[in-house]
């Protein structure tokens, strides 16, 4: 019996990252140690199974880096990164990802930061293909 997974998310959209900003790091985790100048952490909040081979995903991403009192690098690459994020156009890249769902849009926002640095948060929704 054939048996669809969902993708891995997390892994197709860091990379995809990389690919159009370069001067950032992404990952799917923060850090234990030293931490980048910038940083962006892809997270699959997960979400439902929508049919035997397609399901829907809410992705967080956290955008961290400079300082509180200089956050202007961060709040840019989050509004850049949420244009492309959003992009219609990422589901005619090769990929898991079928569709943008707008409703869940949300962001960028700035979150509060205990250490020395900027850091901004936006989700998107999508819907995404499965593999055998």
């Amino acid at each position: 019996m054939a048996r669809i997974t969902p993708p891995d998310l997390e892994l197709w959209l860091a990379n995809t990252g990389r690919d159009e900003f370069p001067r950032a790091e992404f990952d799917n985790k923060f850090p234990e140690s030293e931490w980048p100048e910038l940083l962006v952490v892809v997270r699959d909040d997960s979400g439902a199974k929508t049919s035997p081979v397609s399901f829907q995903r809410t992705v967080g991403f956290t955008v961290v880096g400079g300082t509180r009192t200089n956050d202007k690098p961060v709040n840019d690459l989050a509004r850049e990164l949420i244009a492309f994020y959003s992009d219609p156009n990422l589901a005619y890249l090769e990929g898991p990802v079928a569709a943008i769902n707008d409703d869940d849009v949300r962001g960028p926002m700035k979150v509060r930061e205990t250490q020395d640095r900027a850091r901004s948060y936006f989700t998107v929704g999508y819907s995404v293909v499965g593999s055998l």
